[in-house]
């Protein structure tokens, strides 16, 4: 506890505690945004402000009066004299009076930030300063040569930038104010914010334009980006040519020593210059041979693509990209929020990546890019992000797989995991040049990929959106797959579950199987690695002819009763042509124009390796059923498509028997866990009619378990 903070706590809950603008505050002696923002509303209240909110803004900056040994005593003194406490600045007792004391803490904050007029008067821009928590001393890790610049800043633009902190760390707002700088110098409007015409007003160094100001702000610009230009004398000499070229060099630049607007826009802003010619990109589109002939023509050589999710690669479509000459980089993303990430969502993902990469064939060492897409905090990197990436390392590391574990992410969060050693490569997300974690920060010393635009290239059925990659080199890419892997799968996968139940095989490519596609149904098998549907509590297990679960088999037990002896004896006629042995998981859902049934098996297989070892890994074949209506009316329309619907389904099981008793194990799990009986309640009278008419053998066994979901949720 601060005394001093104390007291200044308490004169502003007992000076302002009556006035309605104000909020009485802790008094603990703490020093913090709360006593500061206090302080901002006291100021506001005795400047007249009408709607005092706590932060100094343009407003209160046209209000504050300029304070000095002639003020007197008043409250905006005892105002300032608790900023200087909270500040860390000893301003002798709180009087109320600018005393000395005062004038030597002012003259001391002046020295502090690096201005040249030292005359112990706190101008408006000085109040502003002291009435925030940014420290103006060199903090614990700061660095002196930083605090020169942000100084030297301060002494020279200060009517352009106001005061920036000078506590020797790069950050956003020093960052700003060298481009506020830079603008300035080149007689553009300072608005701090990176675009065109400043990148092309700027000078090429050496070369004509290059004056003092400008070589200082281009030293100052190398020495915040990790280049030591060896001084601060506005002169262009080795030091700063070397600088210059190293930096170059590192980001991808021809280095020959000139800083020109490209140099000057990699320096300033986290994407640089975004038309920059590159040869990586990454994007969510599948690549065809005609998309993959656009790229190739455009002088692409790598392309991103996702492992999984909506816009999740298949492996004819690797095949494509390798027989057009390009190569691939492989992204994991699902979450892009604070609360996604978390040590038990790094396992997950780490699984749910690596049985993707193994199902695809990527080879031992090739390197996942884990995404973390949005603008973290410093604190979500500590809290949440670290454990997430410790998570996918542990994970990998035991589960047999020998992938190399990448980062796609602001600077800010691919440099703190880099350093925790907790990834190989990063594939910087620069184009988001507003994230908090990108602006004011260095480019990873480990960067691959820098992303910093969106184009769109190509016409017709070559035409494709991408994101434009700078490429390092220190990825070179993957070149080709293990197709050995691929074929143990896709046979593991053909000789169990769902695949041997229908007698269908899926090919080297594993892409989906198409059963039933028509306007009315859709049936699709697919197979991948590991669990695809969500936890264990979301889904209905259906084995040896019953529910695990007892209200799901007393609500089959209900619909059998219903049929009567003989649709109960066709019933489970049905449901013997499933093999008993083999595990159901089930999940359904209902809108108010479909049926969706997802029923899936698991089964365990053993692959061989690049290397010639054997690893287990679980197969996992998903059924995906949609049954779809039109019923925007109620009348005939639509008891002919639930009578085409079951129409298709028959056929269909005419060859594949399993089929229909697969719709009716996903229509009895819908009983319970459907939240909008309501919703479908068209439906449902529609395919028990049809179901009746069509069919009087097992359209009669769908019509009931449909019905049985429509009245026992009413």
């Amino acid at each position: 506890m601060d005394q001093a903070v104390l007291e200044v706590q308490k004169w502003l809950n007992t000076t302002y505690g009556g006035n309605s603008n104000y909020s009485a505050i802790k008094e603990d002696g703490i020093t913090g945004g709360t006593t500061v923002a206090a302080l901002i509303k006291a100021l506001q209240i005795e400047i007249g402000i009408s709607s005092p909110d706590g932060v100094f803004g343009p407003a209160t900056m046209s209000a504050c009066p300029i304070l000095s040994s002639t003020s007197g005593t008043k409250n905006e003194v005892y105002i300032l004299h608790g900023a200087l406490y909270c500040k860390g600045y000893n301003a002798g007792s709180l009087s109320g009076v600018y005393d000395s004391t005062v004038m030597y803490a002012i003259e001391k904050f002046q020295s502090d930030a690096g201005l040249t007029n030292q005359d112990g008067i706190t101008t408006p821009m000085i109040f502003k300063a002291i009435l925030n928590t940014d420290p103006y001393v060199l903090i614990s890790g700061g660095d002196s040569n930083i605090r020169t610049i942000q100084q030297n800043l301060n002494r020279d633009y200060s009517s352009i930038i106001g005061l920036i902190p000078s506590d020797g760390v790069y950050s956003r707002s020093t960052n700003v104010a060298l481009i506020k700088a830079l603008q300035h110098e080149e007689g553009l409007s300072t608005d701090g914010f990176w675009g065109d015409n400043t990148k092309n007003a700027c000078p090429t160094i050496p070369g004509s334009r290059a004056t003092k100001r400008f070589v200082l702000l281009l030293q100052y610009a190398l020495y915040c980006n990790g280049y030591n230009p060896n001084g601060f004398d506005g002169l262009y000499g080795n030091g700063v040519k070397n600088a210059v070229a190293n930096f170059q060099s590192f980001v991808g630049l021809s280095a020959d020593g000139y800083a020109g607007p490209q140099t000057w826009a990699s320096l300033l802003v986290s994407y640089g210059d975004k038309n920059r010619k590159c040869s990586v990109c990454d994007c969510s589109t599948t690549i065809t041979s005609e998309k993959a002939a656009t790229l190739k023509a455009n002088g692409y050589q790598i392309v991103g693509r996702y492992l999984t999710g909506k816009y999740a690669m298949t492996s004819s479509e690797l095949q494509t990209i390798f027989s057009s000459g390009l190569k691939l980089l492989p992204i994991f993303e699902y979450g892009a929020n604070a609360l996604y990430f978390s040590s038990m969502q790094g396992s997950i993902d780490a699984s749910l990546a690596s049985d993707a990469a193994l199902r695809l064939g990527f080879n031992d060492g090739t390197t996942i890019y884990f995404a973390v897409d949005y603008d973290a905090l410093d604190t979500d990197i500590t809290n949440s992000i670290i454990p997430y990436f410790q998570a996918i390392n542990y994970t990998l590391s035991n589960n047999g797989t020998n992938y190399s574990v990448g980062i796609y992410g602001p600077r800010n969060v691919c440099s703190r995991v880099a350093a925790a050693g907790l990834s190989t490569h990063s594939f910087v997300c620069d184009m988001s040049s507003g994230f908090s974690g990108n602006l004011g920060f260095k480019i990873p010393s480990d960067w691959s990929f820098d992303q910093i635009n969106t184009i769109t290239i190509g016409s017709g059925a070559g035409q494709i959106s991408i994101d434009t990659d700078v490429y390092s080199g220190r990825d070179t890419g993957v070149s080709r797959v293990n197709t050995n892997i691929q074929s143990d799968l896709v046979a593991a996968a053909n000789n169990s579950g769902l695949a041997k139940f229908f007698g269908v095989t899926f090919d080297i490519a594993g892409d989906p199987i198409t059963l039933i596609n028509s306007p009315v149904v859709k049936a699709e098998l697919e197979y991948s690695l590991g669990k695809t549907m969500g936890s264990d509590s979301n889904k209905i297990k259906f084995k040896n002819g019953k529910f695990e679960e007892a209200t799901f088999q007393t609500a089959f037990e209900t619909i059998s009763a219903g049929l009567g002896s003989n649709g109960a004896v066709e019933l489970s006629t049905l449901l013997a042509k499933i093999n008993n042995n083999t595990e159901l998981s089930i999940e359904a859902a209902c809108t108010r124009n479909s049926l969706t049934i997802t029923i899936e098996t698991e089964t365990e297989a053993e692959i061989s390796t690049e290397i010639g070892t054997k690893q287990t890994v679980k197969i996992t074949e998903d059924l995906n059923i949609e049954l779809s209506w039109d019923i925007s009316d109620t009348g005939a329309s639509i008891v002919q498509a639930a009578e085409s619907a079951l129409s298709e389904v028959k056929a269909f099981s005419e060859e594949h028997p399993v089929l229909l008793p697969l719709i009716v194990i996903g229509i009895v799990a819908l009983v319970i866990i459907t939240a909008e009986a309501d919703a479908v309640a068209g439906i449902v009278t529609a395919i028990v009619t049809s179901a009746f008419a069509v069919f009087e053998e097992v359209g009669a066994a769908i019509s009931w378990a449909i019905a049985f979901i429509y009245y026992s949720t009413k």
